[in-house]
């Protein structure tokens, strides 16, 4: 779904004017876009003089602590100053992926949202949805430039946490011009590139390296090489990762070999149900195959859950990627 971005980013300015209070709400495992959108959107309120509160089901991953207001995001218990809220969900591609948030979201006075999914529905009352932006906080960033803001430092500093993790510190196929022009401005707001790219893309935590040694023997094959993917097992995460924290990149190992075209990590939850992180190459994609299951994500990386045992849901996985491979092929994709 594309809106027009011009008409609804009206919308929603007149309706921040009206609002008593807002409600922002970033997406359930939360990435550094859903993340630093909402926090640089929750500084842009402010400065438009209005109350405001991040709404999460779940406290952010503590690996993020260094993010500028990080400590003013709310958890659920915030819910009765909602109702008569303007809501606006950032970087949610379905309205489900707020998890138990998404009650409070649907019972406030106004819906909002900005996003930049292509199966995005547009669910909410204001849609800003830009299919073709690398990040959503790229469209956060338009949100102050149509306001004549100058960015602060610590503005900079959220949204290029938002650019440059949805873009692989501007990797993948989705960076285009526009995201180095932004980049432009958030330098010379007075973004410390050197330290930040650090945090974000060089320093691991230990659970992060004792999850990869227990995740790269798992490595399997199939459909001739072009799928690979990894599990985790219930055990191993209740010992190293009971929150889930540190998985992120974990799938990556699979889908940077050479000759893989699809990738996946799934871990397990409990004992009938797995999260799983989706990984594809160009031309192929596993957003299809993602919103199948109820998820959601990009065309090269998405993520969703299967309600099935480990390795029921490592098989299913590997089928659904060798057919969707196996069909592109065909069509000479």
């Amino acid at each position: 779904m594309k809106t027009n971005n011009r008409e609804q980013r009206e919308k929603l300015f007149s309706a921040i004017e009206a609002a008593r209070r807002v409600c922002i709400f970033p997406h359930i495992d939360p990435d550094g876009d859903t993340l630093g959108s909402s926090l640089a959107l929750q500084s842009l309120v402010e400065r438009l003089g209005k109350p405001v509160r991040i709404v999460m089901e779940n406290p952010p991953p503590e690996k993020m602590n260094f993010m500028p207001g990080f400590d003013t995001i709310d958890g659920l218990e915030c819910a009765k100053l909602c109702k008569d809220m303007l809501a606006i969900a950032v970087d949610v591609s379905v309205s489900d992926r707020m998890g138990q948030a998404e009650e409070i979201f649907k019972n406030t006075a106004l819906t909002a949202q900005i996003d930049h999914h292509e199966t995005n529905p547009g669910f909410a009352q204001v849609n800003i949805i830009d299919t073709k932006a690398p990040s959503t906080a790229s469209i956060v960033f338009t949100l102050f430039k149509a306001q004549k803001m100058k960015l602060t430092q610590d503005e900079a500093t959220n949204l290029y946490v938002g650019l440059s993790t949805d873009t692989g510190n501007f990797q993948f196929k989705n960076t285009d011009a526009n995201s180095f022009r932004i980049m432009a401005e958030l330098m010379e707001a007075g973004l410390d590139i050197g330290h930040y790219s650090r945090l974000l893309f060089l320093r691991k935590d230990r659970e992060h390296i004792a999850l990869l040694g227990r995740a790269l023997p798992t490595l399997r094959y199939a459909a001739g090489g072009k799928v690979a993917g990894m599990t985790i097992d219930h055990d191993t995460m209740q010992e190293i990762d009971p929150a889930g924290e540190y998985c992120e990149g974990i799938v990556n190992y699979a889908i940077n070999t050479r000759g893989v075209r699809f990738a996946y990590l799934v871990r397990e939850t409990n004992k009938d149900s797995v999260k799983c992180s989706l990984r594809a190459l160009p031309p192929y994609r596993v957003d299809e195959i993602a919103l199948k299951h109820g998820g959601g994500g990009h065309r090269l990386a998405a993520g969703c859950t299967l309600n099935m045992p480990l390795k029921e849901a490592a098989k299913t996985l590997e089928a659904e990627m060798a057919k969707a491979c196996a069909e592109a092929d065909a069509l000479g994709q």
